[in-house]
């Protein structure tokens, strides 16, 4: 009988064990709660003035390099910045594909991924997305990388994460890993915004990580876009379908004249 019971509480508690591991694994925002340290540099921001677009999740893969299923992001006329939250490729199969198979470098698949986008600014700013972006574009060696594609479009790869300040507005802007797991993060957040309590992961982590009120955190990641005016929370939404789920395609974050707003792009 007691070596039953041994057996029972050794199997119960490496039970208790591995689902404390696939919650930690699957939410990172719970290991903020042991760590102090602050990852964002507030001493470095890019200041950026005119209409600012924030899109992510395009996630580019070998089918949309043929002209049947070619995603198309139609910008507005007079976007003066593109910032790609993330995600823009689905792995780093596609991006050596589109990169004419050079390697570790980002070559011509950053200025190929244009061609997916109408009304191309002067300037776009890349975020690395974990998980689909090739990994190497989360080193240091690729943060403040500038890719020139032509006389007219220049491409800046910016890591993981960035600050922004757009005509007086303040920014956080990350993918959105930092907060769940992919998997995870789109469940929650389905299902918290048909409850009527969209954003709630990422309300967590903006006080959990002591984000001043004064910024806006912008990301993407769960594919479900919406905004927070109050808590100064925005999600982009992404431009592929959810599997079961689906999802509301075809958004961005668009700030103009300090005003940060959700809108569907025609």
């Amino acid at each position: 009988m007691l070596k039953n019971r041994t057996k029972l509480f050794l199997l119960t508690f490496s039970f208790f064990v591995l689902c404390i591991f696939l919650v930690v694994s699957q939410f990172p925002i719970l290991n903020y709660y042991f760590n102090d340290n602050k990852i964002f540099d507030y001493e470095r921001v890019v200041k950026l003035s005119g209409k600012t677009v924030f899109i992510s999740d395009l996630h580019i893969n070998s089918r949309h390099l043929s002209q049947y299923w070619a995603i198309s992001v139609n910008l507005p006329e007079d976007t003066k910045t593109l910032i790609m939250v993330g995600d823009t490729f689905h792995g780093e199969d596609v991006f050596n594909l589109m990169n004419d198979n050079l390697g570790s470098l980002p070559g011509t698949s950053f200025c190929k991924a244009l061609t997916f986008i109408n009304n191309v600014p002067k300037d776009i700013y890349f975020l690395y997305g974990e998980g689909h972006d090739p990994d190497f574009l989360s080193t240091s060696d690729f943060k403040n990388y500038f890719i020139p594609c032509d006389d007219q479009t220049r491409i800046h790869l910016i890591g993981e994460e960035a600050v922004f300040e757009v005509d007086g507005v303040k920014i956080i802007a990350h993918h959105g890993h930092w907060i769940a797991g992919g998997v995870a993060d789109c469940v929650v957040s389905y299902f918290a915004k048909q409850l009527g309590q969209p954003l709630v992961l990422e309300r967590l982590w903006k006080k959990e990580m002591g984000v001043s009120d004064d910024y806006w955190l912008i990301t993407g990641h769960s594919h479900i876009p919406a905004i927070d005016y109050k808590e100064k929370i925005a999600n982009s939404g992404g431009w592929t379908k959810i599997p079961i789920i689906g999802g509301d395609l075809g958004n961005a974050i668009i700030i103009e004249n300090g005003i940060v707003r959700l809108q569907k792009l025609e």
